[in-house]
């Protein structure tokens, strides 16, 4: 028996209608949403409470209500899970997934005095030529942006830089680069604080045009964050010390920058409620 409902009953959100399913389980009845154009399950469904499992298929979701109890959902998105059943109770297993916060160059602002330059990058020497931001020391770029809604509220957040040296890369190698990270977090009504400061500094491989990555992958601390809470940033290169070693001052023979980004934990398509997960 299937009838089809809303998928506003549904704890984590689904585009598409699902179907009600009365699945009878041993001494219970259990009762599933399922996306209602695939199947979700795999395997047996008989006998729960003798502590059997219920496969689900890679990317589907459902929400199991044992009676009038409600359990939380199951997301299986990209690989098998499983739903156990242990001691009468529905245990809900969170498949955490990762996912870019992504800054592309065309999203950078300017303050005027400490631009990078927009220069020509020919890779390999031949064939089209780009434009990329080159950075002397001392340049900076700006930008904000915001948390998903699909983000896992209350998890760190990874910044890292993208970069090339161009065709720089053997004259350079293992020269070190300071990238630095100036930034604040703050969710929606919340009160800007004053700026922390990550080091994102990172080492020339010595190969031209190479797609480097900083090494250092540095979190930021998500504690209390929010859905549709706000980053705002200043990048910039600079010499603390030691960490920016670089041979070349002109901008022709500068680092440079194709963007910037923040790995974050996914654990949902997005959320219940417009403002709420």
């Amino acid at each position: 028996m299937s009838t089809v409902i809303t998928a506003t009953k549904l704890v984590i959100g689904m585009p598409r209608p699902v179907a009600y399913t009365v699945i009878n389980a041993g001494s219970k009845t259990v009762y599933v949403l399922h996306d209602i154009t695939q199947t979700v399950f795999a395997g047996t469904h008989a006998e729960l409470d003798a502590l059997k499992d219920i496969e689900l298929l890679p990317g589907e979701y459902c929400v199991i209500e044992q009676q009038v109890k409600d359990v939380l959902a199951v997301c299986a998105t990209g690989e098998t899970s499983l739903l156990r059943s242990i001691a009468g109770e529905m245990k809900s297993v969170e498949f955490v997934l990762w996912d870019d916060l992504m800054i592309n160059s065309g999203a950078f602002a300017f303050a005027g005095a400490s631009n990078p330059t927009l220069s020509d990058w020919q890779p390999g020497g031949s064939g089209a030529t780009f434009k990329a931001y080159k950075f002397i020391k001392g340049d900076e770029i700006f930008f904000s942006a915001q948390l998903p809604h699909t983000y896992k509220e209350g998890t760190d957040v990874c910044a890292h830089v993208h970069w090339t040296p161009g065709d720089r890369g053997s004259e350079e190698s293992g020269a070190y680069v300071g990238w630095k990270l100036d930034y604040s977090w703050i969710n929606v009504n919340g009160v800007f604080l004053p700026s922390s400061t990550i080091d994102m500094s990172d080492t020339c491989t010595g190969v031209d045009d190479h797609h480097e990555v900083s090494a250092g992958l540095t979190d930021l601390d998500g504690t209390g964050m929010t859905i549709s809470s706000m980053i705002t940033g200043r990048l910039y290169r600079s010499d603390t010390g030691a960490d920016d070693t670089w041979a070349g001052v002109t901008a022709a023979q500068s680092p440079a920058l194709l963007q910037i980004d923040f790995h974050h934990q996914v654990n949902s398509d997005g959320s219940l409620q417009e403002w709420v997960k």
